[in-house]
């Protein structure tokens, strides 16, 4: 019971620290016999496999786990055996015993397992050449499915030496099988075996971080982001308008110029900036409608809120049908093929008639109101073609998973991009006209 308790937890951390986002390419999640071989980058790996699998899979999974460092305290054994059911390995063959024997074993009774080929962590981009164990597996259990497995930034949550997770995006992207075929020599399909990890890595190339910005990373998510709401909370607006633009701007580069590593510094340090000017600085402002404080319009500020969504979602979708119904030229057909001038103004021209009907929520006027509304659709369309943008540049779909939508919305920051630009722009517009 304490172990089953313990799972449902570590698979709730995970999750939240990291998404643990599975994605499976030529290879659909099935309850077979299966050897899952992955590239090997931080302990977590195992962690992140085994809660990226379904559950059903999950129980038929064991992971290879160190056996020096998993049953090196009480804790890590109790977790690895009763949570994981991992197979514990010895990371170098002695003379009197053989590395593959208990995987050996776990194969023989019908179990699927996870292994790391390359023997022991890398650091590098790519993974270290392959030892031989997993041919000689395949060549015994010519029957076992192979499947290569590309774990995908797992070792930016928890730096080796740091001692403070940080939610980072992750994934494990499943292949399609690959086989030993027949005469095959050991080097050939290890090489071969390896590169079909590496190739999983060019289908999802998410914003890449370093060792460097894990302690910009910290400053961000437990620091900006609790702050911010907090500036929020209290009406510290004029404070509240600046922190993130001015001194978070200011603070992000001399944290990470203080990780003395400068490769990539200024487009890494864009990066994090940008991720915190849109995910928390934007949409800090839908909550800080609440706050605004209307002469006889107490306790109404959450139609404000309403408001804002319905213009700026009702302008999205009519512009999304304007483009099905309408054979126009895309303005930027190398970010977006469906967006074009046309059904812009159609979507923005819609949002904002919706926004003068709904005054009557609001402290604005018809025409006053069909102006806030033209201001919070044309930012907040014109955001999600920016989002869109660096969706092409990382090469995703999507910021969620893959294929959830037909629209192309699968994941949470797709559905509020629009948001993330409109609401400071629209907050900004109704405070400075009403100087509030």
């Amino acid at each position: 019971m304490l172990a089953k308790l313990m799972g449902l937890f570590l698979l709730g951390l995970i999750r939240v620290l990291t998404g643990s986002q599975a994605r499976w390419y030529g290879c659909p999640p099935k309850a077979e016999q299966r050897i899952y071989f992955a590239n090997h980058q931080s302990h977590a790996d195992l962690l992140l496999v085994w809660a990226a699998l379904p559950h059903d899979l999950r129980a038929l999974t064991r992971p290879i786990a160190a056996r020096d460092y998993w049953t090196s305290t009480a804790f890590r054994q109790w977790i690895t055996t009763e949570v994981f059911n991992a197979i514990y390995v010895s990371r170098e063959r002695t003379a009197d015993e053989d590395p593959l024997e208990p995987i050996i074993e776990a194969l023989g009774n019908g179990d699927s397992v996870l292994l790391f080929p390359e023997g022991t962590r890398g650091n590098a981009e790519e993974p270290q050449a392959f030892k031989s164990g997993l041919y000689n597996l395949a060549q015994r259990f010519p029957g076992v499915v192979l499947v290569p497995t590309w774990i995908a930034n797992v070792q930016r949550v928890m730096p080796k030496g740091e001692v403070v997770p940080v939610p980072v995006l992750c994934s494990v992207t499943f292949g399609a099988p690959v086989g030993v075929e027949q005469g095959e020599q050991r080097r050939v399909f290890l090489d071969r075996a390896r590169a079909a990890v590496i190739a999983l890595r060019e289908l999802l190339t998410l914003s890449p971080t370093r060792r460097g910005d894990h302690r910009s990373l910290v400053l961000a998510f437990f620091v900006v982001l609790p702050l911010q709401y907090v500036l929020v909370a209290t009406q510290h607006f004029d404070l509240f308008t600046v922190f993130i633009p001015v001194y978070v701007f200011l603070a992000i580069p001399v944290v990470s110029a203080l990780a003395n590593d400068p490769r990539g510094f200024l487009e890494r340090n864009a990066k994090l900036q940008w991720g915190i000017m849109v995910c928390i600085y934007g949409m800090s402002h839908v909550p800080a409608l609440l706050l605004l404080d209307f002469p006889e319009y107490h306790h109404k500020n959450a139609f404000l809120v309403f408001f804002l969504v319905m213009v700026v979602q009702v302008c999205m979708v009519v512009q999304y049908i304007a483009v099905r119904r309408l054979a126009r030229r895309p303005a930027a057909p190398a970010i977006s093929r469906s967006f074009n001038w046309t059904s812009w103004w159609i979507g923005v021209g819609a949002g904002s008639l919706l926004g003068a009907l709904l005054a009557g929520i609001t402290p604005f006027a018809p025409g006053q109101a069909f102006a806030m509304a033209l201001v919070a659709c044309g930012a907040g369309s014109l955001g999600h073609l920016v989002m869109k943008a660096i969706k092409r540049d990382r090469g995703i779909p999507n910021w969620g998973d893959e294929g959830a939508s037909v629209t192309g919305a699968g994941g949470l920051l797709d559905r509020v991009d629009a948001l993330c630009f409109a609401a400071p722009v629209f907050f900004h517009s109704v405070r400075w006209y009403f100087d509030l």
